[in-house]
This record gives C-alpha cells, structure tokens and sequence, in this order.
C-alpha cells in the first residue's frame, strides 16, 4: 500500500479569486456576463461566493479574459491518499497491448 498525493480545489478560496481577479481587472459582472456570451449573473455570483466552480469552457474563457493560465485561477491544497496501484494490461482492437494504471483506493 502506498500513499499518493493529489490536488483538490478549494471552492470558496477559488471564488473569493474569481472575484478578487475580476475587480482588480475592473470589469462589471454584467460586462463578464455578456462576454461569457449572456451567462446570469447569479451564476457568476455563485462561483465568487463559492456555491459552485465554472464549468471547464467558462474557466477557459476567464483565463483568456484576465490573461492567465486556467490552474491560476484555481486554489488547490495537496490531499493524500492510501492507495493500492499496479500497472495491468488491455488489449486494444487496432493498437494492440496498450499498458496503462489502474488504481484502488483503499
């Protein structure tokens, strides 16, 4: 049994940033609701309130937006895990024996 280590998000960490990023760029929810194509407000509100995440292409688009990478908008801590890993075979129909992971966690 080992032990691994793997990012998770801190929702209302991440919203307080989401909020924090888009004040400091000086923009409107209503201006970033119309450049995230005509979201709602209250969806923007629930993500800097740390209700919910945006979705993956709204994280995109916000990265874009404030000229930074998708993982800086994001606040994550290192969580650890026992887990029982060990590398196993499959067999593709075209490409043959691929080997991949496959993990249990304990």
């Amino acid at each position: 049994m080992t032990t691994i280590s793997f990012p998770v998000i801190q929702i209302e960490k991440t919203g307080k940033r989401l909020r924090n990023m888009r004040k400091e760029n000086g923009i409107r929810v209503t201006a970033l609701c119309e450049y995230m194509g005509g979201i709602s407000e209250q969806a923007v509100y629930k993500w800097e309130r740390g209700a919910c995440l945006p979705t993956i292409d709204n994280l995109l688009a916000l990265s874009h937006l404030y000229h930074v990478q998708m993982e800086d908008l994001l606040v994550y801590e290192e969580a650890e895990m026992a887990s029982s890993c060990f590398i196993s075979e499959y067999r593709g129909d075209i490409s043959g024996t691929v080997s991949g992971y496959a993990c249990t966690a304990a």
